[in-house]
């Protein structure tokens, strides 16, 4: 179902109606964000700022607020928030989403807090080049590409489909006792920087 998660009321009828139709929902995988051209922070508009924030923080949390209610009263369920390595890189112009992929990193372990002894677990990780249409202006030009390469230990981009069985795990009975974690998929990009 199509829905912008920056719309409270929208994600929350999307949540009402795929349970309707499909039952509960035991697992959350929020990869929805978005990221405009480099934007630095001294001229960024208000606009900008908001067009960003409000979908990849507050739908973070607006997924959340929807989905929870009912994993609580299951004592059971689990999240998984799509973060970027942006949140622990410092790259001119990509403040803003920078700053909200950050913002969903803090969300997922404050989540964590509140939600303890409910049985539900919160996680996030936090991917680096991924080879999807976010990223074409890398992937698609040779030289951005080479350059993008340069600074990846494992010499490559990642395949979505490396994300998504990441997701899978974080979201599994396999790892149960991981909560409130961001785990960093990003080839070696950041290694070593404090996460």
């Amino acid at each position: 179902m199509p829905v912008d998660i920056s719309d409270r009321a929208a994600v929350f009828a999307m949540v009402q109606s795929i349970e309707g139709s499909f039952g509960p929902i035991d697992i959350l995988i929020n990869c929805a964000g978005i990221y405009d051209s480099a934007i630095p922070l001294l001229t960024a508009t208000e606009n900008e700022w908001d067009r960003i924030l409000n979908v990849n923080l507050k739908g973070s949390l607006h997924l959340s607020q929807a989905v929870l209610p009912g994993m609580i009263a299951r004592s059971s369920g689990s999240i998984v928030h799509i973060a970027s390595d942006s949140a622990y890189d410092v790259i001119a112009g990509e403040g803003i989403y920078g700053i909200s992929k950050m913002g969903c990193i803090k969300l997922v372990a404050y989540l964590t807090k509140e939600l303890a002894g409910s049985g539900v677990r919160v996680n996030a990780i936090a991917p680096g080049y991924i080879k999807t249409a976010m990223t074409a202006h890398v992937w698609q030009d040779a030289d951005a590409l080479r350059e993008a390469v340069k600074g990846i230990p494992l010499g490559r981009l990642a395949d979505p489909s490396e994300i998504a069985a990441v997701a899978a795990f974080l979201a599994s009975d396999v790892a149960s006792y991981i909560a409130g974690q961001c785990l960093v998929v990003d080839g070696g990009r950041i290694a070593g920087r404090p996460a």
